[in-house]
């Protein structure tokens, strides 16, 4: 595709972003009172100073994916002017470098996983921007165990160990409320038997059909969670 093709993507980024939303937000709210005018004012100067230091990467970014010939075709330049504005918002609302760096990775894997449905990348945007660190850190040192590491005794102290917790600078009792988190967001299934038929196997680990694991306690991730950390880390 044309150079000019992205830099019209680019432009439009630059024009529609977060910043917009605040100065508007700032005119348009009735001044009740001044602490709330000044509230929306303080916004401005921090994100602008994140606008400045993320646009640089998104522009790298785009263009290193186009001179690797993996541009997205043209029926598709409005659905990643959407991508990227969904994408910008995120971004501002975060000062953690790992978690910018995530976002970096997310767009990476936009380019590089275009047959995902649109609606499924934009999920994987909100999920990192809802989710912390330690939550995706641990769904990916679930990813990377072996079926065995996560077969047996499900309870708290033995996957706290097995889960190496201690490298993400977790307590038992942060990951215990983390890992149940997970649990109830239905992205991790921490079962005492293996319901019906076992699942299919997948990079990574879980359950073989006819193994002999099956029926004894477990710990995976969902296939959509599987996916997610997939698509984020995996094809970089």
């Amino acid at each position: 595709m044309q150079e000019n093709s992205l830099d019209k993507n680019i432009d439009i980024l630059e024009v529609g972003a977060v910043l917009a939303d605040f100065y508007l937000a700032s005119k348009n709210i009735p001044a009740v009172t001044s602490a709330i005018m000044l509230s929306y004012r303080n916004l401005i100067s921090p994100v602008s100073k994140r606008e400045k230091l993320w646009i640089p990467k998104v522009i790298e970014i785009c263009k290193s994916i186009q001179n690797r010939g993996m541009w997205i075709s043209e029926d598709k330049e409005e659905e990643l002017v959407s991508y990227l504005l969904v994408l910008n918002q995120n971004v501002m609302k975060t000062h953690q470098d790992e978690k910018i760096s995530m976002f970096e990775k997310l767009l990476q894997g936009y380019f590089l996983n275009q047959e995902v449905d649109y609606d499924i990348s934009i999920t994987y945007l909100n999920l990192t921007d809802r989710l912390t660190i330690k939550h995706i850190q641990l769904l990916r040192n679930i990813k990377n165990c072996s079926i065995e590491e996560l077969i047996g005794d499900l309870s708290y102290n033995m996957l706290y160990n097995v889960l190496k917790i201690e490298e993400l600078s977790l307590d038992l009792g942060q990951f215990r409320f983390i890992l149940d988190e997970l649990v109830t967001l239905g992205l991790i299934f921490k079962s005492e038997n293996i319901i019906g038929e076992t699942r299919v196997k997948k990079e990574s680990g879980i359950l073989l059909e006819n193994q002999p694991y099956e029926n004894l306690p477990v710990i995976v991730l969902s296939d959509f969670a599987f996916d997610y950390i997939n698509y984020l880390y995996g094809k970089i």
